[in-house]
């Protein structure tokens, strides 16, 4: 048929010759279409066309068309080079007269019309659409280089990239763009070649990295991504040879388009392209599978970082000279972030602000179920207090809920809660190449000096009181790498009156070495006591402690009731371990004299000297009862002092010849008598009236003869002090200075001798009455 075409043209040009206008002038069916082209001046444009392809609109097309007809319009309708029915292919690309300027290049810049067919895609078979208008008629010839093909509607200008994009619903390529400031670039008046995914343009990356991608932090990583979808020029699928084409992108990095043979697959750098050739005003578009990521396009910590509302963070990192801990890919570490909201309250102007960001680096990746409630981790902060080793950190990991009923309101977080030092996780951890990021709730501090830690404790309040007294809070506080065995006030209290003695002015040596005796000059974790029998360490006194584990997995110091009650308490310059009792070295002595300056018992004291008793005190084989100075305050002392012997019995009532008294040993028994000094007939005893209250009595003394027990304290030497309410007043003595007791004796002792005298008298009478009477006794 062609053939027989072209044979016409040449039988009889000279009597046929017509131009495009001539022949649709002559047809009914382009009334329409000739009127259009007059208005916009196109007929001589049209005439001195030599030869070209007019789709031509019918009457009906133009009916149907809502919009302005332009000449712009009807120039996209015009192609150069002649096109029959049979020269039409499936996904041909076709160069319209309609040129925008600069819009695809400076030649061959016509706008591109895209020819799609129905049926069979060989050519000559099949229904052919023109831009999406289907040939209603074709090959009409006006002469020998020019043939219409009559087209079901008007066709539309591609147009521009940008706009295009933006009416892909599905997709949120616009967005993206746009937030990558590349929508200018792309509006530009030169040609684009897009490849562009279907629907989500950050489809293969996580949430977090999707989040930084959108920072304005992130933007050159995202124009990276993006411009590696973009090549400068329109290259449409027929400009690609076959096998691997290199194209350079606007990223400046280089894909690979491979093309297999007879165009049956595209790949762009292994990504399947799905649909080519959407035409744009200024370029093309073709469809990919998903998005494809450029090798230099690389995650690192601070992207995830700022992916995760850590930008504060981050930005206090690159402030004090710590951006590298970020950027190296070359170790795996574990990230502390706190969010941008924990730093509303981070007072910069408090200082050692470097310190406090490295506190927030852990060296080791931690995995959450790596985590275990109390585990200490090292951090990389490393201070010279500390001696060179890491400050810890420690974590508490609760699970489930903690403790909270099933049935409770509030129902618990599933999972566990993990919290490093004070500062709760926020959900599950970010992992990139081995490093892990904690989201956190509040910024760290490290851990604080000595005195600021424990002060916040009120149960060792005695404890920092006893640092000031003993002058010993400068030397803890500068000594470096320590541990420190804490006694609680409740150690001081059950120390007793030897506890209120070494914070006495004139013990401060003494309380000094006590207090030295906690305290190791090297680090000892939790970790770190035995696990096994027991060790001996060095103090910072000189003397040595025992550190034991029970049989019940307790840690005892020093003495085997002294357990360790809490653990790791961070220092700045080393750990607290809180303990229950206090040990007190062999190197420190306490006498009961020492035990009597601790209470308020001046009078007692010098009645002691009057007695001359005083050399009784240093000795360990007493335990004295010290009557408080308000209790002399009911007797006559002066009149007391007049009479020595009685001064001195009073006293020796106080002194018991028994070391057994002390603050560690139960104090009662009430069938247990004590022996004072005053004579072995003399003795008291203690009763129980409540729980863990006791009274004094004289045995055998008047009722009321009691005195309440206010404190004890233990020498270190043996025996103690034990401080009552009352003075008590031995047994009064009867006549002969003998005690009433003494007279009962004597008086039964006379009687029964009275009777044994006169029992004997009586026998003596009768044998000598007998014998005057002549009575003999005969033998036998």
């Amino acid at each position: 048929m062609r053939q027989l075409l072209i044979l016409l043209t040449f039988v009889i040009p000279a009597l046929c010759y017509k131009t495009f206008i001539d022949t649709l002038s002559e047809d009914s069916r382009f009334s329409t279409l000739i009127r259009h082209l007059q208005t916009e001046r196109l007929v001589p444009v049209v005439n001195k066309l030599t030869a070209g392809t007019f789709f031509a609109p019918d009457n009906e097309a133009f009916e149907k068309y809502k919009e302005n007809v332009t000449k712009e319009v009807l120039l996209y309708h015009i192609i150069s080079n002649p096109m029959f029915g049979e020269d039409f292919d499936q996904g041909q690309i076709l160069e319209s007269l309609y040129v925008r300027q600069g819009m695809l290049g400076d030649t061959h810049n016509g706008q591109r019309i895209k020819v799609t067919k129905e049926g069979s895609p060989r050519k000559g078979k099949g229904k052919v659409y023109i831009g999406g208008a289907h040939i209603i008629d074709k090959d009409i010839v006006a002469n020998n280089q020019s043939v219409i093909q009559v087209i079901s509607r008007l066709l539309t200008p591609p147009a521009p990239l940008v706009e295009i994009i933006k009416q892909w619903e599905q997709s949120d390529l616009f967005t993206t763009l746009e937030a990558a400031e590349l929508l200018s670039t792309l509006n530009q008046a030169q040609p684009f070649t897009l490849f562009a995914p279907p629907e989500k343009a950050l489809q293969p990356f996580n949430e977090i990295e999707k989040s930084y991608l959108l920072h304005e932090y992130g933007r050159k990583d995202l124009q990276l991504l993006l411009k590696y979808h973009i090549i400068s020029g329109d290259w449409y699928a027929a400009d690609f040879h076959n096998g691997d084409n290199q194209v350079e992108t606007l990223s400046g990095n280089n894909l690979t388009v491979r093309v297999e043979e007879n165009n049956s697959k595209m790949e762009i750098d292994g990504t399947t392209v799905k649909e080519v050739n959407e035409l744009a005003a200024n370029g093309v578009v073709h469809t990919i599978e998903h998005p494809i990521i450029p090798r230099n396009l690389l995650f690192t910590a601070r992207k995830y970082l700022i992916g995760m509302n850590a930008t504060k963070f981050v930005a206090m990192m690159d402030e004090n000279g710590l951006g590298n801990y970020l950027d190296d890919t070359s170790q795996s570490l574990t990230f502390l972030a706190p969010i941008n909201e924990a730093f509303e309250q981070f007072d910069i102007e408090a200082g050692n602000v470097t310190k406090k960001l490295l506190y927030h680096i852990l060296p080791t990746p931690w995995q959450p179920d790596q985590l275990s409630d109390g585990l200490l981790v090292d951090t990389t902060l490393h201070d010279k207090m500390l001696g060179g080793p890491a400050q810890k950190m420690k974590v508490s990991v609760e699970n489930d809920g903690g403790n909270l009923p099933s049935d409770y309101w509030l129902k618990p977080k599933p999972g566990k809660t993990i919290t490093f030092d004070d500062a709760i996780v926020n959900g599950e951890p970010a992992e990139l190449n081995g490093t892990l990021i904690y989201s956190i709730s509040d910024v760290l501090s490290p851990p604080e000096g000595i005195l600021s830690t424990l002060i916040t404790d009120l149960e060792l309040s005695t404890f920092i009181a006893s640092l000031y007294a003993a002058k010993a809070e400068q030397r803890l506080v500068q000594s470096k790498g320590i541990t420190l065995f804490v006694p609680s006030n409740d150690a001081f209290t059950h120390l007793g009156l030897a506890a209120k003695y070494l914070l006495h002015p004139d013990a401060k040596s003494k309380l000094a070495s006590v207090i030295f005796h906690h305290v190791i000059p090297s680090l000892m974790y939790s970790s770190d006591f035995p696990t096994e029998d027991s060790i001996v360490v060095k103090t910072l006194a000189g003397t040595e402690l025992q550190i034991n584990r029970t049989s019940s997995n307790d840690i005892t110091v020093g003495e085997p009731d002294n357990i360790i009650s809490s653990m790791d308490v961070l220092l700045a310059n080393g750990v607290a371990h809180k303990v229950s009792s206090i040990a007190i070295p062999d190197t420190v002595e306490i006498t009961n004299g020492d035990l009597l300056k601790a209470i308020d018992a001046s009078v007692f004291s010098k009645l002691l000297k009057v007695a001359n008793l005083t050399q009784l005190l240093p000795s360990g084989n007493y335990t004295i009862l010290a009557p408080s100075d308000k209790a002399f305050a009911r007797l006559n002392v002066t009149q007391l002092l007049l009479d020595p012997t009685q001064l001195t019995r009073i006293v020796e009532t106080h002194i018991l010849k028994s070391s057994d008294i002390g603050p560690l040993k139960p104090m009662i028994n009430e069938n247990v008598e004590y022996e004072t000094l005053l004579s072995d007939h003399d003795k008291v005893l203690f009763k129980e009236v409540a729980d863990g209250q006791y009274i004094v009595e004289v045995k055998g003394g008047k009722i009321g003869n009691t005195g309440r027990v206010v404190a004890v304290g233990k020498a270190t030497t043996g025996g103690g002090v034990v401080e009552i309410d009352s003075v008590l007043i031995p047994v009064p003595l009867g006549w002969a200075g003998l005690s009433l007791l003494a007279q009962v004796a004597i008086i039964v002792s006379s009687i029964l001798g009275a009777l044994a005298v006169a029992v004997i008298g009586y026998f003596v009478w009768k044998y000598l009455h007998r014998r005057r009477l002549g009575y003999v006794e005969l033998s036998n």
